[in-house]
């Protein structure tokens, strides 16, 4: 895609019809139940991909964005009063192109399918698209969507050896994975790692109602990961090895409104941190995967910032999340805080406040989630300051000028006490301070 994007290249489009055609065809067949009206709506969808080659260079997946076209594009046609009688003049050809007798089973859930598939947000869409259609095998799904493909390899062997009894598990990003415990239990006391990091692990293992259980998998995941072949392969490279699974931050999906119940907005959500994707799918936001993604120091800056820019096109909200200052917290390292933060300013910020502009009337809201001094390595309770500006403010320069510190929020003297009347504010609310 980025060699037909940059140099019109005709034999890089002509490879990308010929991997993907099939899987837009028959897609678009599905939708249109016509062979000849299949073949137009996958030609509209290639003349829409050479047209936004530009936008979808840094895709790595395609595949979910073409079944979407495909549906809008098909979608239409159907709509259609002189594609319909073409449909009903043609319907000898589709059966023979169907067979002589289709499975009862399929006719009945094809046309499900696809509408099924365009309700998914877009990750759910890729990983789909990816696994069932395009047949990818685990390995290539990771490398493609931004699991290591080191934790896919792990992950999947402690599924098959621990999982069963309620019990699954699911790939993340990084080191953030996910088991699932149907019908267990969500009080156990359970210590998040960088709380403890370095220090005897022992005397922080779960305790309480469901402990036994998740210190037997803990124990089990050991012995399963003691000779690994993931492991094996880093211990002689000399890295660090993975010695077992350690669960902490569990609960329950909470029931809470969408962004769209509440103020009448659609949104997105850019995130390489699992825990705040869900919070997005529940808040009823779009999931948008960045290639480059790491949820880590080496994560792709500038894209966040442009896949965010782009989404605003079209959708009211974006909620972009970069993990990288958290990350350098708990790391102790403040020299690579400051430099990741000065990425942020100079990478999204900047380019957000000039394209922002462009769009219309808005407002920003700067702030982190919590605390994470370099010097205790963990999170800590301490106000974090935060920065709120429309575009009114912004084209007026701002008023008195401020340093984004935590000095020089507590000398404001505004206090927010319940950090979820912010986004109130955001949308044009009063600001609710603990003075008020």
């Amino acid at each position: 895609m980025r060699e037909f994007a940059s140099r019109k290249s005709e034999a890089a489009f002509a490879e990308l019809a010929r991997r993907h055609v099939d899987l837009v065809y028959s897609a678009a067949l599905r939708m249109v139940c016509d062979a000849h009206l299949a073949q137009d709506v996958t030609q509209g969808v290639f003349i829409a991909l050479a047209q936004s080659a530009r936008q979808l260079a840094d895709r790595p997946v395609l595949s979910g964005w073409l079944h979407r076209t495909a549906q809008n594009i098909a979608s239409n046609t159907v709509r259609s009063e002189v594609r319909r009688r073409a449909r009903e003049e043609k319907a000898v050809a589709m059966n023979e192109l169907l067979g002589n007798e289709p499975d009862a089973t399929w006719e009945m859930i094809s046309p499900q399918l696809d509408a099924a598939l365009g309700e998914l947000d877009e990750a759910d869409r890729d990983a789909l698209m990816l696994r069932y259609f395009e047949r990818k095998s685990a390995r290539e799904m990771a490398a493609i969507l931004g699991t290591s493909e080191e934790a896919a390899q792990i992950v999947a062997d402690l599924r098959k050896e621990l999982a069963g009894d309620g019990i699954e598990f699911f790939n993340g990003v990084s080191y953030r994975h996910l088991m699932m415990w149907r019908g267990g239990v969500a009080t156990t006391h359970l210590t998040p790692p960088h709380d403890i990091t370095g220090k005897p692990v022992e005397e922080h293992l779960p305790k309480g109602a469901g402990a036994d259980l998740l210190r037997d998998l803990t124990r089990r995941s050991a012995a399963i990961l003691r000779e690994h072949p993931v492991n094996q392969a880093r211990r002689a490279a000399g890295k660090a090895e993975a010695s077992s699974i350690w669960f902490w931050g569990q609960g329950t999906r909470p029931s809470v409104p969408t962004l769209k119940e509440r103020f009448g907005v659609d949104g997105s959500v850019i995130s390489a941190v699992d825990l705040v994707n869900g919070l997005g799918r529940l808040a009823g936001l779009n999931l948008i995967k960045v290639p480059g993604a790491t949820g880590f120091l080496d994560t792709d800056y500038a894209a966040k910032g442009r896949y965010g820019l782009e989404s605003l096109k079209s959708r009211d909200f974006l909620l972009l999340h970069i993990e990288a200052p958290d990350e350098a917290g708990h790391m102790g390292r403040a020299d690579l805080k400051k430099e990741a933060i000065e990425r942020i300013d100079e990478l999204i910020i900047g380019p957000m406040l000039q394209g922002l502009g462009a769009l219309g009337d808005f407002a920003i809201l700067l702030m982190p989630d919590h605390a994470t001094p370099s010097q205790l390595k963990t999170h800590s309770p301490e106000p974090v300051p935060f920065a709120l500006m429309t575009s009114a403010q912004f084209k007026s320069g701002g008023g008195a000028p401020h340093r984004y510190t935590e000095d020089e929020g507590t000398a404001t003297g505004v206090l927010v006490g319940d950090g979820y009347h912010l986004i109130e504010s955001l949308f044009g609310g009063p600001l609710i301070t603990s003075s008020n």
